[in-house]
């Protein structure tokens, strides 16, 4: 079928239509990009800024409406080139392209509505970026071309001079259509031939082009892929050291547990604790510190945010961080987050996100992921029995290197002292006084050591019973010396131990 007037109108207007088609494919690629970000963006953090506009800002109705006219036009040109026997694979190409395209846009327009509400699997997160980047590519293969058509570096080959004069068309014949039919395979056969030959000679013709469409495909984008993926998104190992601006950032460590510091369980639900260990080295004179918000648990398509109201229960791990600030020195510190049960089999991902910036609604960082597998403390319990003048070492965490020998007790109703040659005394008004000579090293004092981790159990009539630790030793009294406040029970007990207890271990030290 030969259509002469919108033939010729083609040809008179070759550039022009391909200038159009040039700025409708650059818009929606520059408008691709915004979609390609956002993805990218929730693939990297599983957050973003919500907005009345977020779909449309990310992809708009506008990118479905050109591509719509793209594939007109594409759809027009495929129609009057076939017959005439010019070039059409850019066109079939751009034709399939936009189609598919307008399906991606309606797909990721209800993925965001989903995002809104409820969120989505990473994996699909993860398909859906991907396409867009491979959209992208394609997008600067036919803005490439259409550029080059829109210069007329290659109109030469399509002989349209010859098509003109051979139709004799002009302005009097606008009306005029011929219609013709037939199938010839040697005439397809020719084309296809002349095909092969005229990509050729488009090759040597656009070689400069070529090779710098080619370049953006092959290197310039997928290395800018590789920077902002692999290199500012860098996995990291335990105990590798993150170089900062500022600071140096190493994890070092992740403990999972139910319990506190003594053995006793804080959570009965679906819940557990997330102790990370964390080293900083400022290297600057100037006090500085990260943010904590910023140091963040990535697991089975979930955020986890540090909390800081529950650091007294594992103080024998280490230090709560709340954002401290520290001098040209390095400290260890802990993160402790509440995760759900259902999380603990799956990756986790200890993520720093530094350099924040917000964008366009969007949040732009570089993060800097360190892969974890925590011990869960909670599986073993051990006891280890001592009795008098017997040393217990503890080598727990913030605990290790604590040593302590009682190496004497006594009980009494009272203990007497001086002071400046007067005579005080050590009563205890609801029973009697246990006194302990020890010694102790580790990093507090003994009586904080023992307030915190210990209890005094004795046996009387042949049960078992639990007493509080009460000191009651004189302010500025000498060291090595304690005396507590007991039960007159102890007196006539068959058994009393000082148990101390360490997240997982029991520690008993026979006394009597």
């Amino acid at each position: 079928m030969i259509i002469r007037r919108p033939y010729a109108f083609l040809i008179r207007n070759f550039r022009l239509i391909h200038f159009l088609i040039l700025l409708l494919s650059t818009f929606i690629f520059f408008k691709s990009l915004n979609a390609l970000d956002f993805f990218n963006e929730y693939v990297d953090t599983r957050q973003f800024i919500d907005s009345e506009t977020l779909i449309s800002d990310t992809v708009s109705f506008s990118m479905i409406i050109f591509s719509v006219v793209l594939i007109f036009a594409f759809t027009s040109i495929i129609v009057l080139f076939n017959k005439k026997d010019k070039p059409i694979l850019f066109y079939i190409v751009g034709f399939i392209f936009y189609i598919a395209f307008i399906a991606i846009c309606i797909i990721s327009r209800v993925i965001i509505s989903t995002i809104i509400l409820e969120g989505i699997d990473p994996r699909i997160s993860r398909i859906i970026r991907d396409v867009w980047f491979i959209s992208i590519i394609i997008q600067i293969i036919i803005v490439g071309f259409s550029l080059i058509r829109t210069l007329g570096f290659d109109v030469k080959k399509f002989n349209f001079v010859e098509d003109l004069h051979e139709l004799k068309i002009d302005t009097d014949d606008d009306e005029e259509i011929e219609i013709s039919t037939g199938f010839d395979s040697s005439k397809v056969k020719m084309q296809l031939a002349m095909q092969k030959e005229e990509l050729k000679a488009f090759f040597y013709e656009n070689k400069f082009m070529i090779i710098i469409v080619l370049f953006l495909i092959f290197i310039v984008i997928p290395s800018a892929f590789i920077a902002k993926n692999i290199i500012e998104n860098k996995r990291y190992e335990i105990g590798e050291i993150i170089d900062l601006d500022d600071f140096n950032l190493k994890i070092e460590g992740a403990y999972l547990t139910k319990k506190d510091y003594k053995g006793d369980l804080l959570f009965k639900g679906d819940n557990s604790y997330l102790i990370v260990m964390f080293n900083i080295e400022n290297e600057k004179e100037e006090e500085r510190g990260i943010t904590l918000n910023n140091l963040r648990l990535e697991v089975n398509g979930k955020i986890y945010m540090p909390t800081t109201n529950h650091y007294e229960y594992f103080t024998d791990i280490g230090t709560g961080y709340n954002n401290n600030k520290i001098s040209k020195e390095e400290k260890n510190y802990i993160a402790v987050y509440i995760i759900k049960d259902e999380d603990i089999d799956h990756e986790m991902i200890i993520r720093y996100a530094d350099k924040l910036k917000v964008k366009n609604s969007q949040i732009s960082a570089i993060y800097y992921r360190t892969i974890i597998n925590p011990e869960n403390i909670d599986i073993t319990s051990t006891t280890v029995n001592k009795s008098l003048n017997q040393d217990l070492i503890i080598d727990y965490k913030e605990l290790k290197g604590t040593k302590l020998n009682i190496s004497n007790y006594d009980l009494q109703n009272e203990f007497t002292y001086s002071v400046n040659g007067k005579t005080k005394y050590i009563i205890n008004t609801y029973g009697i006084v246990l006194l302990l000579n020890y010694s102790f090293t580790g990093n507090s004092s003994f009586t904080d050591f023992i307030n915190k981790n210990a209890i005094i159990t004795y046996k009387y009539n042949g049960n078992t019973y639990n007493q509080k630790i009460s000191d009651i030793t004189p302010k500025n009294y000498k060291e090595n010396e304690i005396y507590l406040a007991v039960s007159e029970n102890l007196r006539d007990a068959t058994e009393i131990n000082l148990v101390v207890k360490v997240r997982n271990t029991e520690y008993i030290y026979k006394i009597k």
